[in-house]
C-alpha cells in the first residue's frame, strides 16, 4: 500500500491506495499552515487505517496549483519518508 500526497492551492488530500485504488483518504484545508497540519494528519490517517508507518510501501506526491513553499513542504516529507523507508 503507498501513501499518496495531493496538494492544490488550498487543499490537500492523503489517502493509502492498493494500484490506483483509494482505500482510505483523508481531505483538508491548507491556509499557509500545511507545515503543521501534514504529519499529524498523515499519522491519523495510518492509525485509522491500522497500518504503522513502516507498513507503507513508499510516497507518491503531486502538487497543482499550489504555492512555492507549500510544494517544497511536501515534497521535503514526501522525500524524507520515502528515504527512511529505502533505510530501515
Amino acid at each position: 500500500m503507498k501513501l499518496h500526497i495531493a496538494l492544490t492551492s488550498h487543499k490537500a488530500e492523503i489517502s493509502l491506495q492498493e494500484g490506483k485504488v483509494k482505500e482510505i483518504t483523508r481531505e483538508f484545508l491548507v491556509d499557509n499552515d500545511l507545515s503543521q497540519k501534514l504529519l499529524i494528519e498523515i499519522d491519523a490517517l495510518l492509525s485509522e487505517a491500522g497500518v504503522t508507518p513502516t507498513g507503507v510501501e513508499g510516497v507518491e506526491y503531486e502538487a497543482h496549483d499550489a504555492g512555492f513553499t507549500t510544494t517544497r513542504i511536501g515534497q521535503v516529507v514526501a522525500d524524507t519518508y520515502n528515504f527512511v523507508l529505502k533505510h530501515s
